[in-house]
């Protein structure tokens, strides 16, 4: 199709041949010759005619079909969007017009119901129906107001709110007081009664009481218009006294007397009971009540109360409701919230039965309490007492009853974040604004603040996502030692220019893992940093170029470039000319796919002073036989990880002789390096502390007894299925082991015998294993075992989880221990676990324990914060098997 395209654009740019030379000249010569007879010049005249400028075809324009009916769809999708959207606002528009409709008819059939239900006003003249109280103030007609004004001052619009929500809205004169207006209040709503009432101003702020009910408008200044709010003051029922019961018994209107004294102004007996008296047909009122506040008065004045006894206890009358327990509201102190007293009452100081008093049901006055001497009244009050805290400690037994019947899981500690770090989000957070004020505050800050603050600040802001280059650049006093972006989402060029121009001088750590967005562009910034000792730029976007920026740096002693694009070639001229190879101490090149061939090592040698290489993941030596670099030049190298690199045994024994001082060695999955090879290294490399098999089919018979020798801490035969009792029994004077793990091995009570001589073992895996209760036995002499695992013994008993809570390490050093999937452990095990008291960790899923005691038991712990019983069988295996024996 391209072809015939531009085919076509060719013939449409090539001009039209023109028309032959036309011959009518040649033709009519002849025709005059032949008539005169004479013979005549002949002339040729070739006429060649131009082509038109409207006959040239323009280039046809370049489409494609398939870009038009993109175009179409895109147009018509927008079409239809707009429509919809017209559609839409269209509807909201009728929705809201109609809305605005109904609210106004419903606005207007208000009010004319609210016309309808107003009484006609009548004139001050007029007098008093029944049915008002007192008489309505005249009312003026509404004037136009004149030239002068003088009409609008002598009357007064007065607007009142009442309480029920309703409005009311006259026109007086300025000279009414402010009594008609009150009596016009109590003339639109009847409910109010004889109750106070006042008019509050809102703006200015003033309240208009009884007192000032001879104010007229005009001195109040209300004129020419107001708005007054109705306020209806709550009469407060007058204080009623509170009745004594006995358990049997209640009265209302008996008073609460104090031990040895009798009820002041109490009613005789045959005689009518006060005000309290539930029996009268009618209420007391306010005659009633003033007479009963004067004896109060009377009493209080020292009339009746000679001995100068303790004041009578008064209560406010309220509905009690027997169905509710507790004191009615929620307010608190004195005052607030409802009454202090509800129903029935007994005497302060007096509990028994000869001091309680009691008023009869027909108004008679109570009989006194026995006088006691002093020392029956402190044997009393010794007694209560005694009584009091014996009730005490029977309530906290059966609060501690009901919590062991019902335990309760450990709740998540709450983490209470520090001073430093609140400030610091504080600070962040000003840090994300722009105003004046914070300007002003941040402009103190600078070299009074440290280095770990300015950090924590940077930490702060990574977490809230807005740590970018506007507020680093307010940071940019501070100065960062420290910088991790790990995985920063806005980490980018701008970012990296900033901070490399404010902490060239400050920074010696950076770490930018998985910043996956900088480019050369930026971190050609690390020039900069002179003083940068450590770089982590893994899992990052950088080529061998983007080295040359970290040429210069002097102080370089890590250096992490895992997970890149660099090549063996590159960093052997990045290495031969820095000014950092002779102190860096760490290179990881692990997953980096440009490593290799057999030269890698031979590259790497002018670093010096290197002490840990990470090759892991890589293609090195992956073509035999390898370069061996000089003697000298690994001389201080102790760590090495060759995992998962082709290598084979030839190579590693070539370079044996090269890693000398090596600690650690990691071969894991090395599947190229046979049995020779390792016995080699074990024989040669007399200082490995860390030694990792390559090949988990090996049964390791003839290594084991030369790497027992070795200063090992740590051994990990994690899934090497052919080692046996008889390899593992060579592990006799591997005394220095802190970590061993034979997990998965043909492990049995046999072959761990060999344990009673690793005293040193703080970690110590047995899953998977063929070990028994008699194996507890050679652990138990262990005295240092924080982490022990013994998931999936499928020979370990109760009796060896017994065995092992014989042990010290068991009280004092253990911390994580797991016995899932074991299915003859019961309940009675977990009475060895009361005694480890720095337990953290606890697994014991799929075994026969029961559930309520495991959570006992992680109620008893004091630092257990994982306990895992998920499968538990709660005693059905040992009612099953209570004694199960093994072949």
């Amino acid at each position: 199709m391209d072809v015939d395209l531009q085919r076509a654009l060719a013939e449409s740019t090539m001009p039209l041949p023109s028309p032959p030379p036309s011959t009518l000249a040649v033709h009519a010569s002849d025709m005059q010759d032949d008539i005169l007879g004479e013979p005549v010049k002949k002339v040729k005249i070739n006429i060649v005619r131009a082509p038109q400028p409207s006959q040239v075809i323009a280039p046809l324009p370049v489409h494609s079909r398939h870009n038009e009916e993109e175009k179409m769809a895109q147009n018509a999708t927008r079409v239809a969007e707009a429509t919809k959207i017209s559609i839409e606002a269209k509807k909201l528009r009728m929705e809201t017009r109609l809305a605005r409709e109904r609210a106004l008819a419903a606005a207007k059939e208000d009010r004319e119901k609210q016309k309808l239900r107003q009484n006609p006003t009548p004139t001050v003249n007029q007098p008093a129906q029944n049915t008002v109280p007192a008489p309505v103030p005249a009312q003026v007609p509404a004037q136009a107001p004149s030239s002068t004004g003088g009409s609008s001052l002598s009357n007064a619009t007065v607007q009142l709110r009442l309480k029920n929500g309703s409005v009311i809205k006259r026109i007086f004169v300025s000279t009414t007081t402010l009594k008609d207006l009150f009596d016009l209040v109590r003339a639109e709503d009847r409910n109010i009664g004889s109750s106070d009432i006042s008019l509050i101003q809102p703006f200015p702020r003033r309240e208009f009481t009884a007192v000032e009910s001879t104010l007229t408008l005009a001195e109040g200044g209300l004129c020419p218009s107001c708005s007054l709010n109705v306020f209806v003051q709550t009469p407060i029922p007058a204080p009623q006294p509170i009745a004594l019961i006995t358990p049997t018994t209640t009265t209302p209107g008996a008073w609460l007397t104090p031990e040895g004294t009798s009820a002041p102004n109490q009613p005789e007996t045959g005689q009518e009971e006060g005000p309290m008296d539930v029996d009268d047909e009618e209420e007391p009122d306010q005659a009633d009540e003033e007479d009963w506040l004067d004896d109060v008065d009377a009493h209080e004045g020292g009339e009746d109360d000679e001995d100068g006894e303790d004041e009578m206890m008064h209560a406010l009358p309220v509905q009690f409701n027997p169905g509710h327990h507790g004191m009615p509201g929620r307010g608190r102190g004195r005052g607030r919230g409802g009454m202090p007293f509800s129903g029935a009452g007994h005497s302060l100081s007096g509990g028994s039965e000869s001091t309680t008093v009691a008023a009869s049901a027909s108004g008679d006055a109570a009989t006194p309490p026995e006088e006691l001497t002093a020392e029956e009244a402190d044997s009393q009050r010794r007694q209560r007492f005694l009584e009091a805290m014996e009730n005490r400690a029977k309530t906290q037994e059966q609060d501690q009853s009901r919590t062991i019947l019902s335990p309760s899981k450990h709740l998540k500690p709450k983490e209470i974040p520090s001073l430093r770090s609140r400030c610091a989000y504080e600070v962040a957070v000003m840090l994300t604004r722009s105003d004046a004020a914070t300007v002003k505050h941040l402009k103190t800050m600078g070299a009074n603040v440290g280095s770990q603050v300015a950090e924590t600040i940077v930490q702060e802001l990574i977490k809230l996502k807005q740590l970018d280059q506007l507020s680093f650049k307010r940071l940019k006093q501070c100065p960062v030692v420290n910088m991790v972006l790990d995985g920063y989402s806005r980490s980018t060029d701008s970012l990296m220019y900033t901070i490399g121009r404010s902490q060239a001088q400050s920074l010696t750590c950076l770490s930018l893992k998985e910043c996956t967005f900088l480019t050369d562009k930026g971190f050609e910034n690390l020039e900069r940093f002179e003083w940068l000792e450590y770089l982590d730029m893994s899992h990052c976007r950088i080529t061998d170029k983007t080295l040359d920026y970290v040429l210069n740096l002097e102080n370089l002693a890590t250096l992490h470039l895992s997970a890149t694009k660099v090549t063996s070639a590159g960093l052997a001229r990045v290495i031969a000319e820095s000014t950092w190879k002779s102190g860096l101490h760490t290179l990881d090149l692990s997953y980096c796919q440009g490593i290799a061939g057999a030269s890698v090592l031979v590259n790497l040698q002018e670093l010096s002073n290197l002490r840990t290489l990470k090759l892991n993941n890589t293609r090195a030596f992956d073509s035999s036989p390898v370069r061996v670099p000089d003697s000298r030049a690994f001389a201080r190298l102790l760590h090495i990880d060759l995992a998962r690199t082709p290598i084979n045994g030839h190579d590693l024994i070539a370079l044996a002789s090269t890693f000398r001082p090596l600690e650690s060695l990691n071969l894991t999955e090395c599947v190229n390096v046979p049995i020779a090879a390792l016995e080699h290294c074990a024989e040669h490399l007399k200082s490995l502390q860390y030694f990792n098999f390559p090949n988990r089919e090996h049964d390791l018979l003839t290594v084991l007894p030369s790497s027992s020798k070795l200063p090992l801490t740590h051994l990990d035969l994690t899934g090497f299925v052919f080692v046996g009792d008889e390899a593992i029994l060579n592990l006799a004077s591997a005394t220095s082991l802190q970590m061993l793990s034979l997990s998965g091995t043909k492990l049995t009570d046999i072959g761990s015998s060999v344990l009673v001589h690793m005293l040193s073992l703080r970690e110590l895996v047995l899953d998977r294993t063929d070990i028994g209760d008699k194996s507890m036995e050679y652990i138990r002499d262990l005295g240092r075992i924080e982490v022990l695992s013994l998931n999936r013994c499928r020979r370990l008993t109760t009796v060896g989880v017994l065995t092992l809570g014989r042990s010290s390490f068991f009280k004092l050093r253990l911390k994580r221990l797991n016995l899932g999937y074991n299915q003859y452990i019961h309940d009675e095990a977990l009475t060895a676990f009361t005694v480890c008291n720095g337990l953290v960790t606890l697994n014991l899923e799929h075994t026969d324990v029961s559930e309520q005691k495991a959570l006992l038991l992680q109620n008893s712990l004091p630092c257990l914060t994982q306990l895992r019983i998920q499968g538990v069988t709660n005693g059905a295996v040992y009612e099953e098997n209570p004694k199960p024996t093994f072949q």
